[in-house]
């Protein structure tokens, strides 16, 4: 089952007692965060749920039948990576004992 961003909305509206609108509105603000922190290099860490970080992918041979040469260089580039609290992953541990 996947949650869209309404249904989190919904879940977080029952149990917090907040209105949509409230809700909503920290939802986008974190999501305007988590770029915002992102362009500038940093990382966010909430405690027992993940980790966001950016990282620098360095450049590196790729090989294709595709290209002449069989293989092609891969330029340096940024992606992002998230890391889940360890928590998070024990409690997954959990439920399939």
């Amino acid at each position: 089952m996947r949650l869209l961003k309404q249904d989190v909305i919904d879940k977080l509206t029952e149990k917090t007692g907040l209105y949509k609108k409230d809700v909503r509105a920290v939802l986008d603000s974190f999501h305007e965060l988590v770029y915002e922190e992102l362009d500038a290099d940093n990382s966010i860490l909430i405690t027992n749920l993940f980790k966001v970080e950016p990282i620098t992918v360095d450049s590196r041979k790729r090989y294709s039948p595709y290209v002449d040469d069989n293989y092609y260089i891969e330029k340096e580039h940024k992606t992002v990576k998230i890391t889940p609290a360890s928590n998070l992953l024990d409690s997954l541990k959990k439920e399939e004992e």
